[in-house]
């Protein structure tokens, strides 16, 4: 992510989004960790990372905008961190300092149990703010300019030998769409593309219609159908993924 005051890309500099590419090429997080401290620092703007894996996890930071340097790596410890655009569990940061105990405090996810994650998914859904602080201290943000959260994520790696399927809980534009792990998101890939098919034939129905003035009521109902079978696979697109996951694990 960017460091503070450094949103944006700088001519002459190359997007960071690339550094993520650049760590999955590597088969664990001690191998990608090392290789992106290798790299130029002048190159990128400054940034903060996490790169990890079942057994090891990590925190990247090039502080580039701040002071010149190379870019640092450090092990994140057992327990629960928090990463903004400071540093690690920085209580400069009003999202760490108000955030980060409520986190510590609350009950600990099991990734066994379904409905375990209840505490952390309301945390994530939260707007609430400091009475001393901007909107942007929520953990969901939501603010007048444009600017806000549109997506959260929950993930858990199994460790070692540990014989469980990883999990990955998606809270997006639309609540609460769950999928128990990698394997049931690609399931429902098909259905979440149908819906996005069906968003587009609406589109460029509808752009037609005004482009030939041909728009009448006869033709509205197709188009209404269009957008309201968009809304309704997307978010069904779950439930089959749980109803496979029982058959294909």
């Amino acid at each position: 992510m960017n460091r503070h005051g450094t949103l944006g890309p700088q001519a002459g500099r190359r997007s960071r989004g690339e550094l993520v590419l650049k760590a999955l090429a590597y088969s664990g997080a001690t191998e990608a960790a090392t290789a992106l401290t290798e790299l130029e620092p002048a190159l990128y703007r400054s940034f903060n990372l996490v790169v990890a894996d079942r057994n090891e996890a990590f925190w990247l930071c090039h502080r580039g905008d701040e002071k010149q340097g190379k870019i640092e790596v450090r092990a994140l410890l057992t327990g629960i961190s928090m990463l903004t655009d400071r540093d690690c569990n920085d209580p400069r940061s009003p999202r760490i300092r108000i955030w980060l105990p409520r986190f510590r405090s609350a009950p600990p996810p099991n990734p066994e149990a379904d409905d375990s994650w209840s505490a952390w998914i309301a945390l994530l859904a939260s707007q609430a703010i400091d009475s001393k602080s901007d909107p942007e201290s929520a953990i969901n943000v939501v603010t007048q300019r444009g600017f806000g959260t549109v997506s959260s994520s929950l993930i858990a790696l199994p460790t070692g030998s540990y014989k469980l399927s990883g999990v990955f809980l998606m809270l997006g534009v639309i609540p609460y769409i769950v999928y128990g792990s990698f394997t049931e998101l690609l399931k429902c890939c098909p259905l979440i593309g149908a819906g996005l098919v069906l968003l587009a034939v609406d589109l460029v129905a509808r752009f037609g219609a005004q482009v030939t003035h041909t728009a009448n009521a006869s033709a509205m109902p197709a188009l209404y159908l269009c957008l309201v079978l968009t809304l309704l696979v997307i978010p069904v697109g779950a439930a089959p993924g749980k109803l496979l996951a029982k058959f294909w694990p």
